[in-house]
């Protein structure tokens, strides 16, 4: 017999011992061995608080009097937990521990057992077995989105709100109602409110929440600096340079089809400094994204003030490294993020590196343009049959006349005012006392519900000849289409007459109120639409509806402008002749400010009209009013309604952008120079911005122009 037989012996003795003293490394804080381990919970579970199940195998010949487990927490306390049953599997088999733990908050969990048992009758072990779970503590968990834990709604904008549906991007949003702000008064603002929408906006700005909080600067992202430092004339100036196109960027807004890197900065809610807590991160794109597009927003590397590393919450985390997890909306999100990962990888992203990850759909051309062109078409349609009929679809309330105006040095010869009738698509008359929504038809296409007035003024130039234009005018915020018309010689035009060899002011100038944004309109919005101290939020949807019956009156008045509709009263005839050519003379349009702003929409709709001068316009309210030096006015009013929580508030305004969206030219920048809408010309844009604009903020105007 060899001198190594009694050794070869003893090995499998030797390796069951091993095996049994319980070393089997499963993972981080997760040990055990085939003898003694826990089945229940599995590794590295994610679970929610509360109680819990366990069930421990033990060996098959065990000291149950022996039999310890215990459950730590973060802080370090311990609890021991007694089981409710152990079961002896008998001779030969493996017994069996049940029983219940707690998870009373939030954080990482250490279960530990341990048991004397004896092996091949005479090996007397200690046994050993762990395993580490999470807890988390989601607010409305079957609702809400769950990557970050501190709102309903965050991550937003995400997938997890888009259901179903026979609509041209394949969904419609589904908000939850517990994930709306809470405002004062007895109506809250309906999450129906939302339910009409296929995705979200083009302009949509992604809100995200790292607990700890986030220091942009050491983090390396795109943000915006002062080219103080570069000297005139850039003092004050704030920009963004081009690093999110980098391959390494901390953040990453991608391209669902073409997995192209889209341009962006990122914001702290400045109005939540100091809270880290309520603290939103803004992803700013730079440019409108494509109407029907899908994207994906990815973060990674971001550090924390203390100069640590931001982690992922629990439930990405679970999703990102393949942990298992019991919570059915945290496996709902790993089947959605599935997808998003490989897009990622395909991008040389790894999924290992992420601290957030999601993904969004925005609304389709249908869904933003199909109200606004079908009012158009309609009306246009209208006004042809009444133009055919030869009825007068317009009254003369004011004629001023200036005969001497050649000597006075006044662009006017004539002014003059009216009422015209609009084909109407409110359930009402629009009146100041209550709030009217669009007529709509079951396809949410609106319906002709009679006619209303609108307002317009119309100046005839002194210097009317064979070569005047037509022009429309648009005024600015709660201004009205008159001021804009009277206000000619002493506004911008009128100063052509100082500029040698500049041509005479020859335009026939025309205008209405932007009807939503008149002065008229001023209490309307405070009472009606916003509220004072009550909330009235509730009836936003009417103020979108209000602008849009605003555009289409604007539309029929540059047709009935470019018919000649008007030379049939002797109001707007000279000498027996209509002041409006005849021919088919190219129309201009020129707005500042709100009508700077209006006119971007009006020139992606306008049939007749195409080449627009803007002044200091820009595109997408939900970056508008926050860089916007008079937000501070809309901050009052918000805090009066009970929105002093600044994520609350920064939540609110952007889902109230989700209704307004389709009723501003951020619904329909894209097709404005390009790819325009249906039976509408492309258009030329003269775009001024105001030098360091502290009201319509320049990098609002930046992302106009890339737009267009």
């Amino acid at each position: 017999m060899s001198k190594l037989a009694p050794v070869r012996s003893l090995a499998p003795i030797l390796l069951a011992a091993l095996l049994a003293l319980g070393f089997t490394d499963c993972g981080e804080g997760n040990y055990g061995s085939p003898f003694f381990h826990f089945r229940a919970p599995l590794p590295n579970l994610l679970t929610l608080t509360g109680e819990h199940a366990f069930e421990l195998k033990l060996p098959s010949r065990f000291d149950a009097d022996s039999l310890e487990i215990s459950l730590t927490d973060e802080a370090g306390v311990t609890t021991q937990v007694t089981p409710d049953s152990i079961e002896d599997g008998g001779w030969g088999e493996q017994g069996v521990a049940f029983g219940r733990l707690q998870t009373p908050s939030a954080g990482a969990y250490q279960l530990r057992a341990e048991i004397d048992a004896k092996i091949l009758f005479f090996f007397r072990v200690t046994m050993e077995a762990g395993a580490l779970l999470r807890a988390a503590d989601f607010a409305n968990v079957d609702e809400c989105e769950i990557s970050n834990a501190a709102e309903c709604l965050l991550p937003y904008p995400s997938s997890r709100f888009l259901a179903e549906a026979d609509t041209p991007t394949g969904y419609r949003l589904e908000i939850p109602q517990v994930g709306i702000p809470v405002v004062n008064g007895p109506t809250q603002i309906p999450a129906s409110l939302l339910s009409s929408l296929d995705g979200y906006s083009p302009t949509v700005q992604p809100l995200m929440h790292f607990p700890g909080g986030v220091d942009l600067d050491a983090s390396g992202v795109s943000i915006l600096r002062s080219l103080s430092n570069s000297g005139p004339p850039y003092v004050d100036i704030r920009t963004h340079d081009d690093s999110a196109l980098d391959g390494d960027h901390p953040t990453v807004l991608l391209d669902w089809e073409t997995g192209e890197r889209l341009l962006h900065w990122v914001e702290l809610d400045a109005r939540a400094d100091g809270d880290p807590d309520r603290q939103l991160i803004i992803m700013r794109p730079g440019q409108s994204l494509t109407p029907g597009g899908r994207y994906i927003v990815a973060v990674r590397d971001l550090v924390r003030p203390d100069g640590s590393a931001v982690e992922a919450e629990p439930a990405f985390a679970a999703i990102r490294d393949g942990h298992p997890t019991d919570i059915q909306a945290v496996k709902d999100q790993r089947a959605r993020l599935r997808p998003v990962f490989k897009k990622l990888h395909r991008a040389g992203i790894d999924r290992r590196d992420l601290i957030l990850a999601f993904e969004f759909t925005v609304q389709s051309e249908h869904g933003l343009t199909h109200q606004m062109l079908t009012m158009r078409d309609a009306s246009l349609e209208w006004l042809d049959a009444q133009v055919a009929l030869g009825n007068q679809t317009f009254t003369v309330d004011s004629v001023d006349d200036f005969p001497d105006c050649q000597t006075q040095g006044t662009a006017h010869r004539r002014i003059v005012a009216g009422i015209f009738q609009s084909p109407l698509y409110l359930d009402a008359q629009p009146v100041d006392t209550d709030v009217q929504f669009m007529n709509v038809d079951a396809n949410d296409t609106p319906v002709q519900n009679g006619t209303m007035g609108a307002p317009y003024t119309v100046s005839i130039p002194c210097n009317l000849d064979d070569e005047s234009h037509v022009l429309l005018l648009g005024h600015g915020i709660f201004g009205r289409g008159d001021g804009m018309v009277r206000g000619i010689p002493a506004g911008y035009h009128g100063a052509l007459s100082d500029i040698p060899g500049a041509p005479q002011w020859n335009y026939i100038s025309g205008a209405t109120d932007w009807f939503g944004f008149s002065s008229p309109d001023f209490i309307w919005v405070g009472t009606r639409i916003v509220g004072i101290g009550n909330s009235q939020l509730h009836n936003f949807e009417a103020f979108p509806d209000r602008h849009k019956q605003g555009q289409a009156n604007t539309l029929l008045l540059t047709r009935m402008m470019k018919l000649g509709a008007f030379n049939q009263d002797p109001a707007f005839q000279i000498d027996g002749e209509g002041v409006f050519p005849a021919d088919d003379r190219e129309q201009f349009y020129y707005g500042i400010s709100m009508g700077g702003v209006q006119g971007l929409f009006n020139s992606a709709i306008s049939q007749d009209i195409r080449r627009f001068a803007v002044d200091v316009p820009s595109i997408n309210f939900s970056i508008l009013l926050q860089h916007s030096t008079q937000f501070s006015t809309f901050d009052l009013l918000l805090a009066a309604l009970g929105l002093t929580d600044p994520m609350q508030a920064l939540i609110g305004i952007h889902l109230l952008h989700e209704v307004w969206v389709s009723a501003e030219p951020a619904g329909y920048a894209t097709h404005i120079t390009r790819n325009p809408l249906p039976d509408t010309p492309a258009k030329k844009m003269l775009f001024t911005s105001a030098w360091l604009d502290h009201q319509v903020p320049n990098q609002g105007s930046h992302i106009s122009v890339r737009t267009l």
